[in-house]
């Protein structure tokens, strides 16, 4: 036979593992040669005289010799032992991944010390024991056995010229250690005996081998062979006794080696065998190789395979004209097989046969079990995913061109599920059959209460198949539930509107699966009856139970008809249709429909921020619901049209209410109509009550995932109290000023409101005039005008905060512009403000946590400490900070038109008011107010009805801050001016005069004009001054007063007018009159206690008068 060239070992040297150890065995024999003429390095001992550096010699020597080789050489100790040779004691060769080790190495020399000296010492063998050799190979790396090439062609180099003649070497008592460093995986082979010797073959000296190893893994290894040098020419004969085969010896193999093992994840087994070759290292040539022998314990996990192969036994035996395994045993998994193969020219393989038979074997859908099979059967396999016990009789073969088959399966217990529609079929029994390119089947599920079928056929298993399958329940009901779902989830547009319904429940009918062409799709037919079913779909997730009707599919296009349903005590029907081209089209109608978190769950998001806005409750009647959504849509699109109660123009029958979040305050007894859709709101005739207030409006508003907004018009509430439920329903910072204002009375509101959600801006809106800092509107208007402790009063107003922000506040913002009607209501402005009578119409906005409202008061009558201020009129304004009201908005405007106070009629004369009020906790108040030429008799009449003669004009003014938690935090000052007038009347005054002068001249010396100064200090009045002037005689006096009417007053007498005040002059004159008389009065206002007092000096109370300076 003409020599066989192995291309498996045809490599570049580098990759060249098998050459490198050939190689290496020549160097290891070149290595040896070259230490019989280190012996010359002994003369530079001799020369000096010491023998004990002769092992450092020789290791200098060596290493002279192996440079650039990267092996280096170190030798523990040299002896000479004359006529005999030379001892090395712990010899260490080192190169990268090599290391030897050799305890002891004796050169045999019959020499003598003068050839050591002159050099000619001669080697004649070579005896190393305990000589153990690591290779190791480092990550990513192969084991590099090159170093033994260099350390050959080293020792070529420094013994040029030289007898090299081969000599015989023994390597006793030894062991290679072979590691791998990537895997951390090491074997060791002791015991190891070679002997190698020089033997004369036909004229040329050749190398005899003869090995003998043993390990834990291999019991016995006999190695035989023979190496010529020169021609490069080998054989071996290999004989290996219960070796054992494991994952870890295969790790050791060159990198080539391995991966062409890669798909076996799991081998092991026992092995005897032999093997015999010839070849040519020196040319990378296999000249011959045959082998035979048995397998034992074999266990094996392939990729290929659909589960281990447990306890397997064969006979083998190869060569390069194939190979043939036979009496093949064992267990695949659970599932014993028999099988022989036979495959044809090893190298080159043309043909193959493999037959047997697989019983009781446990198909699955694992990966591993779908490699197994023949690749035609791949996509069947993938498609249908049978799973179930079989018995397998097969025969395939493989001529070069194709495989042929025939494979019989006898099924019991199959699951089978069709990845098209993969409704699991289970405890299925029945045959199939493949021969070649088709399968046919026939299948039936049978339990006691149900009975299905499927029959059909696969024509080309495979990418190209084309196939049938009938499905049919001939007996029960089948469920809808998840498992049926999971099935019809194969075809998403399908699943996509099935899915939505979220169906449960039971129904029966037939089906068929079908493709005709190959690459064609698959036509999908069914119908179904359904009873007992429960629906609620994604889009409109509210809960229908009960439910009857029919279901048809013809492909993607769907029917539903006459879905009947309950949801508690409602009544709902369903009809519609689904297509790809047209989309979702359905039709709720809706009976009795209870408002309750079912149907609100059943929202879409930005619906159920509106639910969750309104919070509705009670019953609708009649709702119809329509779902539509286009193929090119996300989402589903929802109108909702509900008839809030029967009676639309009556409230007495409705149980509806609504309780806004942003607004708590509850309107039962609901009626009207309700739009709700495509981004809509309308509501028509709304009317709804909270006690006997009542609310009616229209409205119009939209909605959508950045929120919603809502328009009332024709907004009119009746008999709306600011109670505490109205309060609690209010914005904090709309409510507080209500709370300090203390409103009390009936309100009717009728104009215009708009809703929205945080997102967005409401309709109505007005431009802003606030400041930067809100705040300083409190600090305006006539801040000139108070007095110091006053100015530091509006400075701490700056530091006002925002009385609603932050996450807590509202979601809701607002916008109105409202008229609110009043009849006999009561307030709070720093002053009591009773029995009001009239309108006042506001304009503002509210975002969620600023508010921001103008507006004008235009009212018939109000009184103040029981007196009558008519046509109020003048503009109001309130925010977070603070209300205000009259010239105290100055500040806020940008016209540069001046704030008009709020004026009205008051006593014949003007009375004007300017007011500020703070939000913050305490409420405070800054108040301003005059009032201009007073009807003195009016004023007198309001007390005493009687008086006729009182006469005079009435001017007045006043100042004063405090906060809402009382009068007792009340600070300010004031002034009265009467004008022209005759003041002798009042029984006060009458009771006065009397103790000056007889009654007969009361008249002559009656008082024209009066002027009282005033502080407010707290329930206190002090009066600083208070002077009435006559032309006879004039009354001086000072004192206080309370909110009790208590008081204590104290007056002196001047004759004449007190208009003259010439220093010194006047004093003296005043000291003088001061002895006339000093008045006292007490009690009250209404029942005041006068008493006199004869005083010849000017005392404390008369000093501190006369020292007082009228500003």
């Amino acid at each position: 036979m003409s020599p066989y060239r192995a291309h498996l070992y045809n490599r570049n040297q580098s990759d060249s593992e098998p050459s490198s150890l050939a190689r290496g065995a020549w160097a290891t024999v070149k290595l040896t040669a070259f230490l019989s003429v280190v012996g010359i390095a002994g003369w530079l001992f001799f020369q000096d005289q010491i023998q004990s550096k002769l092992g450092s010699a020789v290791e200098n020597k060596c290493n002279l010799a192996l440079q650039g080789t990267g092996v280096a050489t170190s030798i523990g100790n040299a002896q000479f032992f004359d006529g005999q040779g030379m001892l090395l004691s712990n010899m260490h060769v080192k190169a990268p991944n090599v290391s030897l080790t050799a305890y002891e190495t004796f050169l045999s020399m019959r020499s003598n010390t003068t050839d050591l000296v002159t050099g000619s010492c001669k080697v004649d063998g070579v005896e190393m024991r305990r000589v153990q050799l690591e290779v190791s190979r480092s990550p990513n790396e192969p084991f590099d056995f090159s170093v033994f090439s260099k350390l050959a062609e080293s020792i070529e180099k420094a013994t040029q010229g030289e007898d090299k003649q081969l000599i015989p070497i023994a390597l006793l008592d030894s062991q290679i250690r072979i590691i791998d460093r990537t895997t951390n995986s090491e074997k060791t082979l002791s015991d190891i005996n070679l002997r190698i010797t020089p033997i004369d073959h036909e004229g040329r000296i050749i190398l005899q081998y003869v090995a003998t190893a043993a390990s834990i893994e291999v019991q016995h290894v006999v190695l035989k062979g023979f190496l010529d040098p020169e021609s490069g020419q080998w054989n071996v004969d290999l004989k290996l006794d219960n070796a054992a085969i494991s994952d870890d010896l295969i790790a050791l193999l060159p990198r080539q080696t391995q991966a062409k093992l890669g798909s076996i994840q799991m081998l092991s087994s026992r092995v005897d065998g032999s093997v015999q070759a010839n070849g040519n290292w020196r040319t990378n040539e296999i000249r011959w190789f045959e082998g035979n022998g048995s397998v034992s314990q074999l266990s094996v996990a392939h990729k290929r395979l659909p589960s281990d192969v447990r306890n397997a036994s064969a006979k083998f035996s190869f060569s390069p004209e194939g190979v043939t395994v036979s009496e093949i045993f064992g267990q695949m998994g659970t599932s014993p097989f028999t099988a022989h193969f036979k495959l044809s020219d090893l190298m080159q393989p043309t043909s193959w046969q493999l037959a047997g038979q697989l019983q009781d074997f446990q198909l699955d859908r694992s990966p591993n079990t779908i490699r197994a099979m023949p690749a035609s059967a791949h996509r069947f396999l993938e498609d249908f995913q049978p799973q179930g016990e079989f018995d397998f009789q097969f025969d395939l073969s493989f001529d070069g061109t194709r495989i042929t088959k025939t494979i019989d399966a006898y099924i019991e217990g199959l699951a089978f599920n069709f990845n098209k529609f993969p409704y699991p079929m289970t405890d299925c029994n029945g045959v199939a059959h493949w021969v070649n390119d088709q399968v046919t089947y026939e299948l039936k599920h049978e339990t006691r209460d149900q009975v299905m079928t499927a029959k059909g056929f696969v024509n080309n298993p495979g990418a190209d198949a084309t196939w049938r399958c009938d499905l049919n329940i001939e007996q029960g009901r089948l469920p809808f539930d998840d498992k049926l779902l999971a099935a019809i989830d194969a075809n998403p547009p399908m699943a996509k509107i099935v899915r939505a319904f979220d169906a449960r429940g039971w129904i029966t009918g037939n089906g068929t699966l079908q493709k005709r062409t190959s690459g064609g799709d698959v036509e999908k037919r069914f119908n179904f009856d359904v009873s007992d079913m429960t629906m609620r779909h994604e889009r409109f997730p509210y809960l229908i139970e009960g439910v009857t009707g029919s279901i048809a599919s013809v492909n993607r296009s769907f029917r539903f008809e006459d879905l009947s349903g309950r949801s508690e005590d409602g009544k709902i029907l369903c009809n519609g249709t689904w297509n790809p081209e047209t989309g979702l089209n359905v039709r709720y109608l809706c009976n009795n429909i209870e408002l309750d978190d079912r149907l609100r769950r059943a929202l879409r998001a930005e619906l159920k921020e509106v639910w969750d806005g309104f919070r509705p409750k009670g019953t609708v009647e009649m709702m119809t619901v329509d779902m539509t959504m286009k193929p090119d849509e996300k989402e589903c699109n929802l109108v909702l049209d509900a008839m809030l109660n029967g009676e639309n123009e009556g409230i007495r029958n409705s149980n509806l209410s609504i309780d806004p979040t942003w607004f708590p305050y509850e309107l039962n007894n609901l009626a009207g109509t309700l739009v709700v859709g495509n981004g809509g709101v309308r509501l028509q005739k709304f009317k709804g009550q909270h006690g006997r207030t009542i609310v009616e409006c229209d409205g119009d508003g939209s909605y959508s995932s950045d929120g919603w907004d809502m328009r009332l018009s024709n907004l009119l509430t009746r008999s709306l109290r600011a109670d505490e439920p109205l309060l609690r329903a209010l914005p904090e910072s709309l409510a507080r000023p209500i709370q300090y204002m203390k409103f009390n009375g009936l309100l009717n509101v009728q104009g215009t409101m708009t809703l929205a959600s945080r997102y967005r801006k409401p309709a109505i809106q007005f431009a802003s005039h606030a400041p930067a800092n809100h705040a300083q509107a409190f600090n305006a208007g006539t801040r000139s005008n108070y007095p110091a402790n006053q100015a530091s009063y509006v400075q701490r107003a700056s530091a006002v905060q925002p009385v609603n922000s932050g996450p807590s506040a509202p979601k809701v913002s607002m916008g109105w512009d409202l008229r609110f009607d009043m009849n006999q209501a009561e307030m709070f402005l720093g002053i009591p403000i009773e029995n009001v009578f009239g309108w006042f119409q506001l304009i503002g906005q509210y975002d969620g946590e600023n508010v921001e409202c103008r507006g004008s008061v235009n009212l018939d009558s109000l009184t103040i400490y029981e007196a009558q201020i008519t046509k109020v009129r003048g503009p109001v304004w309130f925010d977070n900070y603070q209300a205000l009201a009259g010239g105290m908005i100055n500040e806020l405007s940008t016209s540069g038109t001046p704030s008009p106070s709020i004026e009205g009629e008051m006593y014949g004369g003007i009375v004007r008011l300017d007011t500020a009020i703070s939000s913050d906790k305490e409420g405070r108040f800054v108040i301003q107010t005059t009032l201009a030429d007073g009807n003195l008799r009016q004023l007198a009449q309001e007390f005493s009805p009687n008086l006729e003669d009182v006469e005079g004009r009435t001017f007045a003014a006043l100042q004063m801050q405090g906060n809402a938690s009382g009068t007792h935090t009340c600070r300010g000052s004031g002034q009265i001016h009467l004008r022209d007038a005759k003041i002798y009347e009042l029984p006060p005054m009458m009771r006065l005069l009397k103790l000056f002068m007889p009654v007969r001249r009361i008249n002559d010396v009656a008082f024209d004009s009066g002027d009282i100064f005033f502080e407010v200090n707290g329930e206190n009045i002090d009066v600083k001054r208070m002077e009435f002037n006559g032309d006879t005689i004039s009354i001086i006096g000072n004192g206080q007063m309370n909110m009790n009417h208590d008081l204590d007053l104290n007056f002196y007498s001047v004759m004449g007018r007190n208009r003259i005040n010439i220093p010194l002059i006047s004093d003296l004159y005043r000291r003088s009159s001061q002895k006339f008389m000093w008045i006292n009065v007490g009690g009250t206002a209404e029942d005041p206690k006068i008493s006199k007092e004869i005083l010849p000096e000017l005392n404390d109370s008369l000093r501190q008068l006369f020292q007082y300076d009228v500003p």
